[in-house]
């Protein structure tokens, strides 16, 4: 029972099921951390029951949004990174700036200030590397749920991202002291220096080919390599895995992951997991917003073919949040897929359509009242299967 939050309303007859929300997915409440169901008309031998039955309920709701997730994949580390040198180099120059270069004892001073802070964040790494890594956890996690990217602050690719945070700060402190000097080393001159420490390709344009060669000696045209025996797996043969290794979800998410993939076979027909590309998902992605509404029920397009739809120019057409639904199920195949050896890369990473309002604004929103009279109406409500799901109408 104490595990259900049951608890009294102010009525000693009247009871209330607390749901608290996941802390990863907070935002995706609009900031809610748990949210309230009446059990008033419950009778006292069934308040346990449905209580359980509602909680196995809110349970699957949040494994079906944490579906819509990505894990933290190489690429997202990557991406990442990148914003993080950026930042870099704005507070370095910020603090440049912020320096009398006119005063020579205020050069002075801002040049220890430097070192100092240096010095502290390597003794604190030495004395207690435990408490500055949890500093940067709470960094990290604002980071990557922003990114709505699924993460385990045990996996190795976790560790290895917080590792470069440490070792970019590291850097910045020399690139700092070389602006207040004034010896001329450009912003440019800090990312190879980051290239080459972290060794993670987030500057291909710096990499050793690229300054080394002469500039009159043609650049060969890099050949693809061939595919391995794994990458060739048909996508087909790819999605049944991957559904299978989802365990006990509901029949309808599973359906709906399934529905989101096959879009993958009608746009390319049944090929090697490893062989699509970038420049084919960018296509994919221009297709999928051209399908229609409720493709399977009207009759005018269930009888047609995916490239049909498409060369038909409709109006009437999937919303941005349908197509950032499938765009979202295909990239969270294409990382099981990485894991897994059937592909190289991420080719639908970062393809999510941006939107101007939050999926939960693009209903109409219930005013006030409304909300009340449809609480009203759920208390007197016999049928306790739709007043389960009107209350997920409500709250999500």
């Amino acid at each position: 029972m104490k595990n259900l939050n049951i608890i009294p309303k102010r009525k000693k007859s009247s009871y209330l099921l607390r749901t608290t929300i996941p802390k990863d997915l907070v935002d995706t409440f609009g900031g809610r951390t748990r949210f309230h169901i009446s059990l008033k008309n419950v009778s006292n031998k069934e308040r346990l029951l449905v209580s359980i039955y509602l909680k196995s309920l809110t349970k699957e709701l949040f494994q079906d949004i944490r579906m819509g997730m990505k894990s933290l994949g190489v690429d997202d580390i990557r991406e990442i990174l990148k914003v993080e040198v950026r930042k870099s180099i704005l507070h370095s120059h910020q603090v440049n700036l912020g320096t009398n270069k006119y005063d020579p004892e205020k050069v002075e001073d801002s040049l220890k200030s430097v070192s100092s802070k240096e010095e502290k964040m390597k003794q604190k790494l030495k004395d207690d590397l435990k408490s500055y890594e949890g500093m940067l956890d709470e960094k990290l996690e604002k980071i990557l749920l922003s990114l709505d990217i699924e993460y385990d602050n045990k996996s190795v690719n976790y560790r290895q991202l917080r590792r470069y945070f440490i070792d970019l700060y590291l850097l910045r402190f020399d690139f700092i002291r070389s602006l207040i000097n004034e010896t001329g080393r450009t912003d440019d001159d800090f990312r190879i220096e980051v290239e080459e420490k972290l060794k993670v390709h987030l500057f291909p344009e710096f990499s050793e080919q690229t300054i080394s060669r002469d500039p009159i000696e043609p650049i060969p045209i890099q050949q693809q390599e061939p595919l391995t025996s794994h990458q060739k797996t048909p996508l087909s043969v790819g999605i049944e895995n991957y559904i299978d290794e989802k365990g006990s979800i509901r029949i309808r998410s599973i359906n709906e992951v399934k529905h989101s993939l096959n879009h993958l076979i009608e746009e390319w027909g049944d090929i090697p997991i490893g062989s699509v590309t970038r420049e084919m998902t960018t296509k994919f992605k221009g297709h999928i917003r051209k399908i229609p509404r409720n493709r399977k029920k009207n009759p005018k397009y269930r009888d047609k073919d995916f490239h049909e739809l498409v060369e038909m120019n409709l109006k009437d057409t999937i919303s941005t949040t349908t197509v950032n639904k499938h765009l979202g199920y295909c990239s969270s195949f294409y990382d099981w897929s990485i894991n897994h050896g059937y592909s190289d890369i991420n080719p639908f990473k970062g393809m999510k359509l941006k939107k101007e309002v939050r999926t939960r604004d693009e209903r109409d929103r219930f005013t006030e009242l409304e909300l009340k009279k449809i609480l009203n109406y759920l208390n007197l409500l016999s049928n306790k299967y739709i007043a389960i799901n009107l209350i997920f109408i409500i709250f999500y």
